[in-house]
């Protein structure tokens, strides 16, 4: 957290000196670009009963237009984490918290967390720099779809237990329909490669289990949950195509 806010005030302290030293020179024209953005992530409500905080990243195509000062775009991203607080191999586990191959050895086995997320985002800055209309403070909304499921990695390779398609009986597969708001600095450059965003993202998922049975609990879970995320967010925009106004020729 503390480089994050390193790399926020650095970020913030470069556009600023680029902004003295080219008042003037502001970008006037519409680019698409694509985006590569990275976020840590806390967990929240029903999702923080089954995981600890975890990471995101991933790619966005984003279309930024200068005048009413808007980015829209569509996103999607991977979760990745360690921390599983649900233990749904519990059943098989022995009394020393082992798991025993068919190889009669010990199988090493952890539960991992992975999620995915797509969408489509708008953004706008509301409160302009001075010497930068295309940058300051920006809101954002999107709409997605979620999903997130515990991964059982069997890294010794001898407990089929845990493999094909036995392991969907306790990989929680879990999807529905996401919302997703940020707070962000958003810095439009006067150079084609220095745009970025940093700050929070906060997204609530209604999702479902999507299996017809966990195996550990013999059980049908096809309750509504309430998924929740808070990320500090960091996005770098690169512009792939520029779409400047035309000029007028006179005669």
């Amino acid at each position: 957290m503390i480089r994050f806010f390193c790399l926020f005030a650095l970020l913030t302290l470069s556009a600023n000196s680029f902004g003295q030293s080219e008042a003037n020179d502001v970008r006037d024209s519409n680019f698409f670009g694509l985006g590569f953005h990275y976020a840590f992530e806390f967990p929240g409500a029903d999702m923080s009963d089954r995981f600890g905080n975890f990471y995101r990243f991933g790619q966005s195509f984003d279309f930024f237009r200068y005048k009413p000062k808007i980015c829209f775009g569509l996103e999607w991203s991977i979760m990745l984490g360690e921390s599983v607080k649900e233990n749904v191999v519990e059943p098989l586990q022995l009394n020393n918290s082992a798991f025993l191959g068919n190889d009669g050895g010990y199988a090493d086995v952890f539960l991992r967390m992975h999620g995915a997320y797509v969408g489509i985002y708008a953004q706008k800055i509301i409160v302009s720099r001075k010497n930068n209309p295309n940058s300051g403070l920006s809101l954002g909304l999107g709409i997605g779809l979620l999903q997130h499921n515990i991964r059982v990695n069997v890294e010794s390779q001898n407990a089929p237990q845990f493999q094909g398609d036995y392991a969907k009986g306790y990989d929680r597969y879990t999807r529905g329909p996401a919302f997703r708001q940020n707070i962000e600095y958003l810095n439009i450059g006067r150079y084609q490669n220095f745009n970025y965003s940093i700050g929070l993202s906060f997204t609530e998922g209604f999702t479902k289990n999507k299996r017809a049975l966990n195996f550990d609990t013999q059980l049908q879970d096809d309750a509504t949950r309430f998924d929740l995320m808070v990320g500090l967010t960091f996005k770098w925009f690169l512009p792939i195509s520029d779409s400047k106004p035309e000029e007028e020729i006179f005669y």
